[in-house]
């Protein structure tokens, strides 16, 4: 039972390398040009409230969260509340590498 639980995790291990090392190409976009389809939703939605002061004022606001839910040893909520504030300062950089379309 082990040794095949152990052969199927070692074939999963093998077809991920071999399908990261097969990869060729990045679908990552940059911002919409202005007056192009979308960019009045990406311009509003990203660059003015993510990335500007009410993106900060959130991610300021989750990692007090995080201190006090940790403090109250309040584990898995403070992780998610972490990950998320992580989340929102890096949202600029992932919205390009997911290559998502507004």
């Amino acid at each position: 039972m082990k040794n095949h639980r152990f052969k199927k995790l070692v074939a999963a291990s093998v077809v991920a390398s071999i399908s990261t090392f097969l990869a060729t190409q990045a679908m990552a976009i940059t911002a919409p040009a202005a007056g192009s389809f979308g960019y009045e939703a990406y311009n509003f939605l990203v660059t003015t409230i993510l990335k500007g002061p009410f993106g900060a004022i959130a991610a300021i606001l989750l990692f007090l969260i995080t201190i006090m839910l940790l403090v109250k040893q309040q584990m898995v909520p403070g992780l998610i509340c972490l990950t998320a504030a992580i989340v929102l300062i890096n949202v600029s950089n992932m919205v390009t590498a997911l290559g998502a379309i507004y």
